[in-house]
């Protein structure tokens, strides 16, 4: 176990800086170096300390990184780094007491506030580099997901997938840019979706509706799920 940890693992939000801990504020003051990806060190106004911009794809970076063990090291992660975020990815190549973490807001948080829905209710998943496919079992009339996913145009592939299942009439929600001056908020039915302009970083509130193959279930008004 280390003595004390060399790399700080900080939540950042698109509101950056302001939205930040004063323990990550300080952690990113006293940084030798600064790595992460370059939309998140955009946030961020000049740093006196070395910046290494995290490389694509993921993957590639561990090993850059591990190589400044014993530096002071802040790395910039997207939102709650444990809630399919990028936390484990690291930490699984490193011992306890090498790593502290601060989260920022998760993106499933600020939807859920954005749309008023009850979070312990909703399905969460992140399909950033999972197949459409893992959404399967969630998708039952009435019930809602939030979920990640890559980019603009893999919404515009969700709702594909939604539309080729039979659940064209489910409502999106398309979140853009949660907590930034440029956030929007869109909703439209699977089905009639064509925009080509959602931006990243991007969520889906999804309220599932329709009658695709195999779907048998339906909800009580109890809230009760029950099987035909």
């Amino acid at each position: 176990m280390a003595d004390t940890p060399w790399l700080t693992i900080i939540g950042i939000g698109e509101d950056g800086v302001d939205g930040l801990s004063a323990s990550a504020k300080a952690a990113l003051a006293q940084a030798e170096l600064v790595t992460g990806a370059t939309r998140h060190l955009a946030l961020l106004p000049d740093l006196k300390s070395a910046v290494e911009p995290w490389p694509v794809p993921f993957g590639d970076g561990v090993t850059r990184l591990l190589a400044h063990r014993g530096k002071r090291v802040a790395m910039l992660v997207s939102g709650d780094p444990f809630w399919f975020g990028a936390g484990t990815s690291i930490t699984r190549h490193l011992d306890p007491g090498e790593w502290v973490a601060h989260p920022a807001h998760s993106t499933f948080g600020l939807a859920a506030s954005r749309l008023g829905w009850p979070i312990e209710k909703t399905s969460c998943l992140g399909l950033h580099a999972a197949p459409f496919a893992r959404l399967r079992r969630h998708i039952v009339p009435g019930r809602r997901a939030i979920v990640l996913v890559r980019d603009g145009a893999a919404v515009a592939g969700l709702a594909r997938y939604l539309s080729d299942l039979g659940f064209g009439p489910s409502r999106l929600h398309i979140l853009e840019a949660l907590a930034a001056p440029r956030e929007r908020v869109r909703d439209i039915a699977a089905a009639d979706l064509d925009d080509d302009d959602i931006v990243h970083p991007v969520a889906i509130g999804i309220v599932f509706a329709g009658a695709g193959p195999g779907c048998a279930s339906h909800i009580r008004p109890s809230g009760h799920l029950v099987r035909s």
